[in-house]
């Protein structure tokens, strides 16, 4: 995988398979001193719901290389594995290279030394798709839903309490049922538990766009190399991620950023390909065009799970958060009635958002200043509906002026607001 003249590899890391039974693997990883800092624990797992016993050798280990090797092009460390998917370390080397034109501070001298490159062909020919149950997966579910693409579900992020992670299941399943489609559940120590983000971006940060390691580089090539197993005993030979960004706001074709379509759509492992999905549309657009013609076109109403609040109880949205706000925001401006999408909406809904917008509490908290745009310029000259008196808002929003977002690092009174929504002392 080696470029011509790259800088020598600065420490190496060490993959071993330790565990394999029924749906479990186990890998145990050794560094070398000034590697081990960057991680938490020396031991990656990974579950799923069907048997991987007899998957070879060298589509198991993609799980791990796939989320270790971004590790390996900050620092410049050598990744040491037993055997690996010959087509998967040509995709590294492409994304690898990618990875340098996005973030020029990465030393990217990084390489993966494997002992056999193993030709894998499975002439699968059904479709999956990563799977949340938000707007961008709902979104893709919709434009490709007569492929009956396999649902899969990656429970990897917080929260980590297990009622509300049973409740969100359930309603996957649900939606899953009712579709007629198969859905897949994979449980993990990825993420907050495996990686020491935070030394990562006190070292490597300057690098980013976002002061988040798994969001700005990670999680597109690491989302989508945990599905390799699952792709050899399912008949999967595409897998789409939906695009959390657009052409249209900062996190586009133009931002690195770590689901960015020059990652995943170059992600691929024997004959399976990665299909990064949705980019041509902007939030709202994927409302308009695909969801709401779901929802007229089957009269079902899925439940859209948007809240990453850690402590919003046993509900699946908080419905005060910026992502819960500008949702309920975005269906009411299409004409879905927010409340038949898990959400809590009265008539002093809309007033709340408002006054939040205008105290400045959401919008620059999360950078998400092109995503209200994209709303407002959405807006028509004639608002028709009126859902839970959401029209005098549309009526104020029109003419209001978005500035600039702050910088990854935001200021101390952002910080502080922002804590307080979460705490829900600012309801």
């Amino acid at each position: 995988m080696a470029d011509n003249g790259p800088a020598l590899p600065h420490g190496d890391i060490w993959v071993r398979l330790a565990d394999r039974r029924d749906g479990r693997l186990a890998f145990k990883l050794s560094f070398s001193p000034d590697i081990g800092k960057y991680f938490n624990t020396d031991t990656f797992f990974i579950e799923y719901d069907e048997d991987i016993r007899n998957v070879d050798e060298s589509i198991l280990y993609i799980p791990v290389i796939a989320n270790v090797a971004p590790v390996s092009w900050a620092t410049g460390a050598r990744i040491h594995v037993k055997e690996l998917d010959e087509t998967f370390i040509g995709s590294l080397r492409i994304i690898r290279n990618n990875i340098k034109s996005l973030f020029p501070g990465f030393s990217c001298a990084g390489d993966v030394d494997v002992e056999y490159a193993v030709s894998n062909r499975f002439c699968h020919k059904g479709a999956a798709q990563l799977f949340t149950g938000g707007v961008d997966s709902l979104a893709t579910y919709a434009r490709h839903r007569d492929e009956k693409p396999a649902l899969i579900a990656l429970e990897i992020f917080k929260p980590y309490n297990r009622p509300l992670q049973g409740i969100i299941n359930r309603e996957l399943y649900a939606f899953a049922g009712k579709e007629g489609v198969n859905f897949h559940r994979v449980r993990s120590n990825l993420n907050y538990a495996f990686f020491n983000q935070k030394r990562l971006l006190a070292d490597y940060g300057q690098c980013l766009f976002e002061a988040s390691w798994w969001a700005s580089i990670q999680h597109g090539l690491g989302l989508l190399g945990m599905c390799a197993p699952l792709t050899t005993v399912l008949d999967i030979q595409k897998i789409y991620i939906a695009s959390s960004a657009t052409k249209s706001v900062p996190q586009g074709v133009g931002r690195p950023w770590g689901s960015h379509p020059y990652i995943d759509g170059n992600v691929a492992w024997a004959d399976v390909k990665a299909v990064h999905d949705g980019l041509e549309w902007s939030r709202q657009e994927k409302i308009r065009h695909a969801i709401k013609p779901y929802i007229d076109g089957t009269g079902e109403y899925p439940k859209i799970i948007v809240c990453d609040e850690t402590l919003r109880g046993d509900v699946l949205n908080c419905g005060r958060c910026e992502k819960c706000c500008r949702t309920i925001v975005g269906l009411a401006l299409e004409g879905i009635d927010p409340n038949r999408c898990g959400f809590d909406v009265n008539a002093g809904t809309f007033d709340r958002i408002r006054q939040k917008l205008l105290w400045d509490r959401l919008m620059f908290a999360y950078n998400k200043s092109g995503m209200w745009k994209d709303i407002q310029s959405a807006i028509p000259d004639t608002i028709k509906g009126d859902l839970y008196g959401s029209k005098a808002f549309f009526e104020w929003l029109r003419t209001q002026e978005f500035p600039g977002k702050w910088d990854k690092y935001k200021p101390l009174s952002q910080r502080l607001l922002q804590k307080c929504l979460k705490l829900g002392i600012i309801q």
